[in-house]
């Protein structure tokens, strides 16, 4: 028996080579194709739905990801089961169930019925009963789109089962032999009616292990992944419509029901639908709608805030039309309108002035400066300007501002891109300082950055900006000052900021497995104000601190807190406090000697393995 395959293990988002709205669109096809279906077949129950139903449940991603990629002109042939593929294409749902139920309402007016859907002004031209009988019609429409040269593609879908049928071989010779622009998709659901197609096939991929014999590329995917199916879609469209010829993609997937509504699949052994269901294509990629980079979440953060609030406003270098250099800021100049995000000339001071002369009067600006480096060139801003005017002006002035800047090392950028720069902003009253980890706290600091009164530095490390996350629906709002204890332990307290922190956790982690330490990680997340009475009871537990910061060694973070811990809770330990950083040095360029500048997480466990048994 075939094994489920294995999940695509990445986690794109909004910046990716599907794109947000694109990725929406096909979690809503799926969605539909589910309810609808799951309510014929309580039509069915109700004798409403005539004759009898092949359902599609389970195997949705396969619809979903080819009509994603298919352009207006493209057209698609199915088979019996062709319920979801005629959803896919935007055929309305009142008139497939009504066709379902043989009503005058329905895609047919009841001529059809379940088998044999069409729609011609949607690009489907039939659902066919006859098993592998569409394959040559198949081939016979895209010859008319290589006739015509208007670059228009055919997608013929069908199950295992007919790989075993003689139409099948004689189409993809003839579509092959021609070059047709045409896409045969095997939705391979393991079972043909009743009997699992691997007892009556010679080879294991019963379509594309007979791809070479017709000059085709073996192509197997994930067809419970609409994300990989999309993929696999969008380079058969592109070979296809570029003269390529045609292209076989077998699916692995599988059906949650029957073969029809008369079939209770008492064949199925013991424990397999439940497998499957465990990949539910629906549940997968509602997982994955969840799921927000770093960088994406920065996106979604300031698109909170300027929904929420129409006096914010955001703009720097390349930040608008461009989506920012990191591709952190994409969809908002779309979203929000030139007024609101507006891209600036390379001028560093007049981007902060002008953001303390905007927060002064009433607006409440995100600016951007692209690297934490840049700092240097208008650091009068920073230092003498907006972190001054509320005192200085005995409260008459306010300047609630947020600074976002791209910080630390990782992108092999050298010594004026690369460097950690959280304690210049650290020492400076009248700032509030953040570095962030997670796609959650992203948003969730910087709505609290952007609903502060006083101008915040907001710090994004540029390594973490395709690092995923889970992400909750509806607004998040964090709390500056709070730091976050990301895994509990008894033995040593290890702090860390930013990309320091998934080291530690990984650090922690091996020191657990190989070592016996157990070790508390405690994210610190906002350096100003500075939740010590998180840090202070986590000493007091454990006994035992660490720091592991990326910043040079003089005057780093971690030297602030640990002199704290000791006029606080000197009597709590049981060791002195290590520091694990970066040398008092210009970052390098090459990888190799970066890595070796950078607390990794094999020098954290040799580290702290070494204090704890010295």
């Amino acid at each position: 028996m075939l094994k489920t395959p294995a999940s695509d293990s990445s986690r794109a988002g909004i910046n990716d080579d599907i794109g947000e709205e694109r990725r929406l669109a096909i979690y809503r096809i799926q969605v539909e194709i589910r309810e609808s279906e799951q309510r014929a077949f309580d039509l069915f129950l109700q004798n409403l739905v005539k004759g009898t139903s092949h359902l599609s449940l389970g195997q949705e991603a396969v619809a979903a990801g080819f009509a994603a990629a298919m352009k207006p002109g493209d057209l698609s042939f199915c088979t019996y089961r062709g319920h979801a593929h005629t959803l896919a294409r935007g055929v309305p749902i009142e008139k497939v169930l009504g066709e379902l139920m043989q009503r005058d309402n329905g895609l047919m007016r009841g001529k059809g019925g379940s088998m044999h859907l069409t729609s011609v002004e949607h690009g489907v031209l039939g659902s066919y009963a006859i098993i592998g009988a569409h394959l040559p019609i198949a081939c016979g429409a895209a010859l008319r789109a290589q006739y015509k040269g208007d670059g228009d593609v055919t997608v013929c879908f069908f199950g295992d089962g007919t790989t075993n049928i003689g139409a099948f071989h004689e189409a993809l010779n003839f579509a092959s032999v021609w070059k047709l622009p045409v896409i045969f998709v095997c939705e391979n659901n393991l079972y043909m009616e009743y009997t699992p197609i691997g007892e009556v096939t010679a080879v294991e991929h019963p379509a594309a292990d007979r791809a070479a014999a017709y000059g085709l590329e073996r192509i197997v995917v994930d067809g419970n992944d609409a994300d990989i199916v999309y993929r696999a879609a969008a380079a058969a469209y592109t070979k296809a419509r570029a003269g390529g010829g045609p292209s076989l993609i077998e699916c692995m997937t599988y059906r949650h029901s029957g073969h029809s509504r008369a079939d209770p699949a008492k064949y199925r052994p013991e424990g397999e639908l439940e497998k499957w269901k465990e990949r539910d294509p629906i549940k997968l990629y509602r997982e994955r709608l969840r799921q927000f980079g770093v960088g994406d979440a920065v996106a979604r953060g300031i698109a909170q805030e300027m929904t929420r609030d129409p006096d914010v406003i955001f703009f720097g270098e390349d930040v608008a039309k461009p989506g920012g250099v990191f591709k952190t800021t994409v969809g908002l100049y779309e979203q929000f309108g030139p007024k609101r995000v507006r891209d600036c000339p390379i001028s560093e001071q007049a981007i902060l002035g002008a953001a303390m002369g905007a927060a002064m009067t009433g607006l409440k600006p995100i600016a951007e400066i692209m690297f934490s480096d840049f700092f240097a060139v208008c650091f009068d801003y920073i230092a003498n300007e907006f972190s001054k005017s509320r005192y200085m002006s005995n409260g008459q002035l306010k300047c609630p501002l947020v600074v976002r800047t791209a910080n630390g090392a990782g992108s092999r950028f050298g010594a004026q891109h690369s460097q950690s720069v959280e304690n210049w902003a650290m020492m400076i009253p009248g700032l509030k300082v953040v570095a962030p980890s997670s796609p959650r706290d992203v948003i969730g600091l910087l709505a609290a950055a952007v609903r502060d009164p006083d101008p915040v530095i907001f710090f994004e490390h540029k390594s973490l900006y395709p690092i995923k996350g889970e992400v909750p629906d509806g607004e998040i709002v964090d709390r500056l000052g709070s730091a976050s204890i990301v895994r509990a332990g008894n033995d040593a307290t290890i702090l860390a900021l930013a990309l320091m922190v998934p080291r530690a956790l990984e650090a922690a982690k091996k020191l657990k497995g190989e070592h016996g330490i157990d070790c508390e990680v405690v994210d610190v997340r906002s350096l100003v104000p500075l939740d010590m009475q998180t840090i202070l009871g986590s000493v007091a537990r454990t006994h035992r601190l660490f720091t592991v910061e990326e910043n040079p060694r003089l005057c780093g973070w971690g030297a602030e807190i640990v002199s704290i811990v000791a006029d606080e809770a000197f009597y709590d330990l049981d060791g002195p406090p290590v520091r694990i950083t970066t040398p008092h040095i210009p970052l390098p360029a090459a990888d190799t000697l970066e890595d070796v500048a950078l607390p990794t997480v094999e020098r954290i466990v040799d580290r702290v393995h070494r204090s704890m048994n010295a």
